[in-house]
Parts: C-alpha cells; structure tokens; sequence
C-alpha cells in the first residue's frame, strides 16, 4: 500500500493544529516553516504579533483538550494561571466592569510563543511528524492536468537551493501573507473575493514585574474601546509576578513605544484600573509595537473551481482584529472541520471544506467587524441591522454590570460557546430592557433635588 503524505504550510497555532489532525489520517506529516524554530518559548521572527497579549478563548481550550490530552494541565502545573473569566479577571465592555458571577469559562493565560513551543513538543513526540525549520514554500506543483496539487516546491538559503515534497495532500496555514492567491492565478484558478475593512489599530506591549496583590486575586483586566475613546488595552498574568500588558487604539490614537508614552496612554483608557496598576510596576523591557491596518476575509467558499488536494486555513483565510482574541480559537475550530470532513468523507470532502471553514468564521467575523465599525474612524457600510446591534450591545453591557444572567450570556458568546443569537433570546432581551429601564428611573431620581417627590 502506498504511504500516503501531508504537507503543512506554516507552523504556527492553525499549521500545528492541522499537523495534529492530519496525523490520525496520513502516514506522514511534514510542517514546513520558514523561521528558524527557538528551541524554546522565544519569539520568532515570522510571528511579531507573539510579542503581545493573546487570548485563548473558551473554545479554544476546549478544541486544545480534544487534540493534546493532558496539555492544558500541564501548563498549569508548570505555572501557567487559570482561572474563572469573570470571577478572577476583569473584563470591562463600554466602560462597564462585567458582574463577578461563576461563568463556568477558563481563561487560560499563556503567551502564544509558549503555547506553540508546547504544542511543537506535543507534535515531535508522534513519530509520523517532521517540522522543518528554515524551508519557505515557494510554489504548488500540479498534476499534468492542472486540477490537482501534488506538492510543494520548497527553498532555504543560496546553499540550500530549491526542492520538492510530494504530497497528497497540502495545507496552506502560512497566515494573512499567503501566497495562495497568487499561486491560483498562476495555474488559471480564479482568485478569491476579498472582503476588506481598514482598521487601523496598532499595539504596544511592555512585559512588567509586579507584585500579585497589585490587583488582588484577578489574573487579567481587559478594557475594551469605546466610540468616544477609541483606546483599549489587556493585562495579564505570566505567573512568577511577571505581567504582559498590551495597550492598542484606532485610527490616531496609537500607542507610543517610550516608556514614558506608555504609561501616559494607559492613564488615557476608558477605565483606570490598568494605569494603577502600573502605578505600582515595574517594566522588564521597552515596549514593542505592532499595527494591522486591515482585516481581511477570502472567500474561497465562493470559487466555483478550486485545485484537488489542497486546502486553505487559519489568518490564510481570515483575519481578525486581534483586540478580540479570536484568530486562535478560530484556527482550532477549523482543525476539527478538517479532521471531520477527511475523516467522513475523505478527499471529497474537501470541497465541502471550504464552506465549512468560511462558515465556522462567519460568527467572529461578524462579531468583531461589527464593534470595529463602532468605531467613528473605522470605515465600512453601517447597516441598519449593524447601528441597531451595536445599540443593544451598549444597553446589554450597561445592564451586564449588575445582572449575573447577562454577564454570562455575553462572555459565552465572545468565547465562541454559544452563538451571538444567544443574547437575542426573549429571556436575555427582557433583562436588557428592565435594566434599561431601571438605569433611566435612577438617573432622573438621582436628577432631582433633594427632598423631592419623584412621584410628582
């Protein structure tokens, strides 16, 4: 029987949970990355996004469990914080701290430099997985009919030169740089739609010694941006009183790479609590800064003809604002439609793949899309379903900060557990108006001079 093989394009989080399930369906899988991997839980060259706070969400841990058993306990044992989303954290949306209530949600807070080293080390120990450092795919090589790719010429340096892997199957994960379209054109394959919002944020994160009581038993604070201040910013736990703090803004409001221009801005977010915090700290390294000026969807779900054998995943196909922490979660969702659609349907259901890819991203596509265009800077067409949804998220984060129900509801939804109609349901949209209500009867009681009758 001949062996069969898998080729991955790009060893970050989407490439190393593609390897993972392709090694249940291939003899063979081989991780192709152009970086020179550290032997440890360094930053890499190929990802400047590892530098900053990363958020794996709810469903993210969930997918982690299914495809590395035991990996998330020993991350903690080895000292990674964990802990309840809402009762040991801080989330602030529309400048309202969310109600302290059980969740039933983890946060998992580790850097994704050391996620992926743990991951690789996972990877290294199934005998059927090769990750090669050092080789950038340069080209897909295609059968004499031009339909379907049969592997991936490869290149090192000038002393390397260029070369071939045969495989039967090639996953392009090689993030929001992708050559695929390119490579599609090359071969008379349509190109696929793009779908384009220009964002403008840009990031600044600083690492930080500070002690654990700073900020009580919390393991992070987020602070998202509002409309009228358009600066958000993430603090979490490294373990060891070590502290990453990430502080991010649209359109001119970006934050500065001096220390002193650091703190400055963090005393401009929404909310104070992570300027206090660093009020009391002491910063380890000088800030670092990275911008995305643009989030982009491929729609490859809507090409009508699109080369056998091959399939795209991961920010190759999607991506997201990283304010939202979704890229992760999103990429380990998409490992499981892949290992289900091989699984089941084998090579024909790659072509029910890309749909399914496209779909299990629609939801955080929406979703962050939609508070981008919050934003007064952020160009893009406001709908009338998307000024009214942003309406009834400010009035559900308003009430979220009293109601338990509506806390919860909101951060399953952000963590990718439940759906965003969740929070639509007649239970949750009648807690939002009662809310309402009750805000707007305290504040024209509280309007009213002293002694009044607010009954007159």
């Amino acid at each position: 029987m001949t062996e069969t093989h898998a080729v991955v394009i790009g060893a970050g989080i989407a490439g190393l949970f593609a390897a993972r399930v392709l090694s249940e369906t291939h003899d063979r899988v081989t991780v192709l990355d152009r970086d020179a991997l550290p032997p440890s839980d360094a930053p890499r060259a190929g990802a400047p996004q590892g530098r900053h706070v990363h958020a794996v969400l709810m469903k993210g841990t969930l997918v982690i469990r299914e495809l590395f058993p035991g990996l998330v306990e020993d991350l903690v044992a080895e000292g990674v914080p964990m802990g309840d989303i809402l009762t040991q954290a801080r989330p602030f949306f529309g400048t309202y701290r969310m109600a302290q209530t059980p969740s039933g949600l983890a946060s998992l807070c580790v850097s994704r430099p050391h996620l992926e080293y743990r991951i690789r080390a996972r990877l290294a120990d199934l005998p059927n997985v090769a990750i090669v450092a050092g080789r950038t795919a340069v080209g897909l090589t295609f059968s004499p009919d031009d339909e379907t790719v049969t592997g991936v010429r490869t290149a090192g340096d000038a002393q390397q030169g260029e070369d071939v892997l045969t495989a039967d199957l090639v996953v392009d994960a090689s993030g929001r740089n992708s050559r695929t379209p390119r490579w599609l054109a090359e071969r008379r394959f349509p190109v696929p739609p793009e779908e384009r919002v220009h964002v403008d944020v840009a990031y600044s994160s600083c690492a930080f010694a500070m002690p654990a009581e700073v900020i009580g038993r919390d393991l992070g604070i987020l602070v998202v941006a509002t409309p009228a201040n358009p600066r958000g910013g993430a603090i979490i736990d490294m373990g060891n009183d070590q502290w990453l703090v990430s502080l991010s803004g649209y359109g001119g409001a970006h934050p500065p790479v001096t220390p002193k221009g650091f703190l400055e801005f963090a005393r401009r977010l929404p909310v104070p609590d992570i300027y206090r915090a660093l009020l009391q700290s002491t910063p380890t390294e000088n800030p670092v800064r990275f911008r995305i000026p643009d989030v982009t969807r491929r729609r490859y779900d809507k090409l009508t003809r699109f080369p056998k054998r091959f399939v795209v995943l991961g920010d190759a196909v999607s991506t997201f604002n990283p304010v939202y922490g979704q890229g992760m979660s999103v990429a380990a969702l998409e490992a499981l439609i892949l290992r289900r659609c091989l699984q089941h349907h084998g090579d024909k259901g790659l072509a029910r793949l890309r749909r399914e890819i496209t779909k299990a991203g629609s939801v955080a596509w929406t979703m962050s899309v939609n508070s981008d265009l919050r934003m007064p800077d952020v160009a893009g067409r406001r709908t009338a379903t998307v000024r009214w949804g942003n309406a009834y998220l400010a009035r559900l984060y308003r009430v979220a900060q009293h109601d338990a129900t509506v806390a919860v509801a909101i951060m399953r939804v952000v963590n990718l557990i439940d759906r965003p109609v969740r929070i639509l349901r007649p239970s949750i949209a009648r807690r939002v108006l009662a809310g309402t209500l009750r805000s707007r009867r305290e504040s024209i009681d509280h309007s009213l001079p002293a002694g009044a009758d607010s009954g007159a």
